[in-house]
This record gives C-alpha cells, structure tokens and sequence, in this order.
C-alpha cells in the first residue's frame, strides 16, 4: 500500500478544519453562553473582551434595495412596515436587503452585524426563533420576487436568535458574508434573512416603511 505525503496529509487535516469551521455563537441573554464565554453584540465571546477592537472604525448603512416574501401575495417591492420570523401564521419569511459598497477598499474588515429593530406594538412570542442570513447568488429586483420564485443563497451562513419578549433588537454577526463581498464585489447581490414557521406569534421587525427604522449594516473597519 502506498504512503500518503505528509504534506497531503496536512492539507487534508486543513482543509477538514475549514469546512468544519463555524462562526460566533449567538445569543440572546447572559447565561447562554459556553464556560469562559459571556454574550456580547448578540454572540458569545471570550469573558472580558471586546467584540471589537476600541480603534475600529464603524460605518452605518442603510439599505438601498429591500423586499419582503412571506408567501401571503403581497407585493413584495413594497414591504409591509414590520417582517414577523418564526410566526404560526405565514410561510417562511425571507428579507432581501442590498447595501452600498461603502467597505471596498484597502482596510480590514474586523466585524459586521445586520441589526433590526423591534417594531412597536406587535405581539410577540417568548420563544427564540432562529433566523439565517446568507448571501444572495444572483441579481434580483424587488417586483420580480415571489414565494415561487426567488434567487438562490449561499454560504456564508450567519445565524441569529430573534426574540420578542422583552422586545430587543435582532442583531446577526454577518462578518464573513461581508469579507467574502469585499473580496468578491462581482458577487455582491445583497443578503437574505430567512426564518421557518414556527408554532407561536414569532418575532417581528420594523422595514422602515411605515415607521421604525429600516434595518442596518454595521461595518467595523481597521
């Protein structure tokens, strides 16, 4: 039987360690952390750290293209004022946002969230709904969306726990979605929030549309 090179056998090892590889743990509250971690920005960290660096740069975006399918025919170019995750009450829910280019240049990408606000006045659940963020592979306009017939979504993958009671924003780590477009601009077709039905009233966030702020991206740049 022949030998495998040593050198075969590290890439191996390397290449298994980056496809096993997963981002920040979220989390809502303290105490839902691992042993050593505590939960800050909405995702566990090391016990007093920072979540970024104190000599980072933060830009605040506000997106310039959103649509909103959650499979009950409406249009989805014009978003209702509040997208609910996780509720009993629709199909799965998926925001389309596409932000400016604002982090192309030569400056490092140490963090990013996508952060939405509670929308005033809804009714929630105290169950946690988990919401995936991708990076959305293809180009899309926000009047050609329907539940039948969206864009695909690719990694990277960034996750988030949406809870409404108490209502608090939903802010998901997006860090590597960002640093892949910085490197890729070509592929820069926006991000996607999606959730499944769940069986209670889920979690609701502001569009912006009509009241509440829009949701945001930020960058934090070194």
């Amino acid at each position: 039987m022949n030998s495998i090179p040593s050198s075969a056998v590290a890439t191996l090892a390397l290449a298994l360690a980056v496809g096993c590889s997963r981002g920040p743990e979220p989390c809502v509250s303290a105490g839902t952390c691992p042993a050593g971690q505590e939960c800050l920005a909405n995702r566990c960290v090391v016990a007093g750290g920072d979540p970024v660096s104190a000599d980072s740069q933060r830009l605040v975006l506000e997106p310039i293209e959103m649509a909103v399918v959650e499979g009950r025919g409406r249009d989805p170019s014009e978003p209702p004022a509040a997208i609910t995750f996780g509720s009993s009450a629709t199909t799965t829910a998926t925001l389309y946002l596409k932000f400016p280019r604002a982090w192309r240049d030569k400056r490092r990408v140490e963090a990013a969230f996508v952060i939405l606000e509670p929308m005033a006045a809804t009714f929630g659940s105290n169950d946690d709904v988990s919401v995936a963020v991708w990076r959305v592979g293809e180009r899309w306009q926000p009047a050609a969306l329907a539940l039948a017939k969206q864009p695909a979504l690719l990694p990277p993958r960034g996750r988030g726990i949406a809870r409404s009671a108490p209502p608090s924003p939903l802010r998901i780590d997006v860090t590597e979605i960002v640093r892949y477009l910085a490197k890729n601009p070509a592929n820069d077709h926006g991000i996607a929030l999606r959730a499944s039905p769940g069986e209670s009233a889920g979690a609701s966030f502001a569009t912006g549309s009509a009241g509440g702020r829009s949701p945001r991206l930020e960058i934090y740049v070194r």
